[in-house]
């Protein structure tokens, strides 16, 4: 079927879904990532990819320290919900997505 999801079967991707050529986040951080899809999906090499799993988890780690373990995924989120909403009404377009994720996106002020 043409533009149906397929699974990665095998090698460091495993366990992901592609749409495409486009990678999904991995289901864990899936719902903390929705607010950024359009984003993410700007990511084009695979090291970006791991680049911004990693951070994210981070992320997520430190709002677990305040917010608890169930709502933690909520709150970053939101965050990142908000802060892509700033930087469109603001800041204009996402010229470099890995390093709006990294520097803007994810980090707690």
């Amino acid at each position: 079927m043409a533009g149906a999801p397929a699974r990665v079967v095998n090698g460091t991707g495993q366990g992901r879904q592609q749409r495409g050529r486009a990678l999904l986040p991995p289901e864990k951080l899936g719902a903390v990532l929705a607010p950024v899809d359009l984003v993410w999906a700007r990511l084009e090499r695979s090291g970006a990819h791991r680049i911004v799993e990693a951070a994210a988890r981070s992320a997520l780690k430190a709002v677990e320290s305040f917010a608890g373990r169930a709502d933690a995924p909520q709150v970053l989120a939101d965050r990142l919900a908000r802060r892509l909403s700033e930087q469109l009404r603001t800041g204009g377009p996402i010229t470099d997505p890995v390093g709006w994720l990294l520097a803007r996106g994810l980090p707690q002020r």
